[in-house]
This record gives C-alpha cells, sequence and structure tokens, in this order.
C-alpha cells in the first residue's frame, strides 16, 4: 500500500495520502510501526484502493499466491515462514507477536501439509526480533530462523543464523566475491551489528 500510494498518489484522496506520508515520515519509518499503527494510517487508503482498482490488479501486489507457494513446495522447495503481515516483531506486543509467529506457521502446516522448518525475521537486522521471538519459533515447532546479517551460519544459534544473500543480478565474479566473505565485515558495520 504505502509503495503503491507514493508511486500513484492520485490513486487515494488527500487524507490518505496524507496519512501515509506522516507514518513514512517518522524516524524509523513505516518498519517501525505497530500492526495497530499501521492499520490506523493505511486503513484509509487500502479501502480507497481496493474501491478504485480492479481485484485482479490488487491481487498482483501480492509478492506470491497460495497456488505458487504449492506449486513450489510440490517442487520440492522448503517454504518458510515470515509472519502473517511482514512485521517487524521487536516493535510489536507480546500478543501480536505471538500471533504473527503462530498464524503464519499454521497456516503454512495446513496449506501446505508439512512441518514449518525455517523462519525469516523480516528486515532481519539488528533490534528486529529478540530472545522472545526465538522462543516463540521454537515453541511453533520451526527449528531454525535466518537473519539479515550477513556471514557464515553458526550451529550454536539456531534461531539468529547469519546468511549469504545472493539474488539475480549477481555475475559469477560478484557470486565468488559473495561467498567469500571479504564484504562481510563491511556491511556488519554498515547494517549495525558492529
Amino acid at each position: 500500500v504505502v509503495r503503491l500510494v507514493r508511486t500513484y498518489p492520485e490513486l487515494v484522496s488527500p487524507a490518505a495520502r496524507e496519512a501515509v506520508d506522516r507514518m513514512v515520515g517518522r524516524r524509523g519509518g513505516h518498519k517501525q510501526c505497530s500492526i495497530d499503527e499501521l492499520r490506523a494510517a493505511l486503513g484509509p487508503a487500502e479501502a480507497e484502493l481496493r474501491a478504485r482498482l480492479p481485484a485482479r490488479a490488487y491481487a498482483a501486489l501480492r509478492a506470491v499466491s497460495w497456488e505458487q507457494v504449492t506449486a513450489l513446495a510440490a517442487e520440492g522447495h522448503e517454504i518458510g515462514g515470515h509472519t502473517v503481515d511482514h512485521a517487524i516483531l521487536a516493535v510489536q506486543t507480546a500478543a501480536e507477536r505471538d500471533r504473527q509467529v503462530d498464524e503464519c506457521v499454521s497456516a503454512l502446516r495446513q496449506r501446505l501439509g508439512r512441518a514449518v522448518l525455517g523462519f525469516a525475521y523480516p528486515n532481519g537486522g539488528p533490534g528486529d526480533f529478540g530472545p522472545g521471538d526465538q522462543q516463540r519459533l521454537a515453541a511453533a515447532g520451526v527449528r531454525y530462523a535466518v537473519t539479515t546479517r550477513c556471514g557464515d551460519a553458526d550451529r550454536g544459534h539456531p534461531y539468529a543464523l547469519n546468511r549469504v544473500c545472493i539474488g539475480g543480478r549477481h555475475s559469477p565474479a560478484s557470486f565468488a566475491l559473495e561467498l567469500s566473505g571479504w564484504l562481510d565485515r563491511r556491511r556488519l558495520m554498515q547494517q549495525g551489528w558492529l
């Protein structure tokens, strides 16, 4: 909703646009808002978008559909959790953190018919999750969770694993550079881990 309103402000009323702009202009922006704050700020804009856009266009904004998730799982890919609403866990109440993890894991189990082994913290940076969230995941049956901290994984911390982020824009040379770990220290400092 935020990206859509910021890109196409004419799709919503001035009042809805101002509410989104105020939220984004806060320190930390919308990523540091609780779910209740997000719903209050984005609710009117989302309702206007749903009324103005065809259902097909609004549905196309989802990252993936359940049909696509099911097809990936059928091909042998592991499907892990990521919360229900992409909520940054550290800024939510304990009850909301529980709901985000429990409903996410439960929906995946029900839809896919198998255990949910992995989880990726939304944002996944320093201060975005804590020990209580790691305990929540363990209680939900999740076996590991990844952060956005770069570097090799450490078996001693299965609910705060480092990772190497590889994307489609990597050339063979940049892929090798990523795997070498040469850039890790700089990234750790840039991301606030060090």
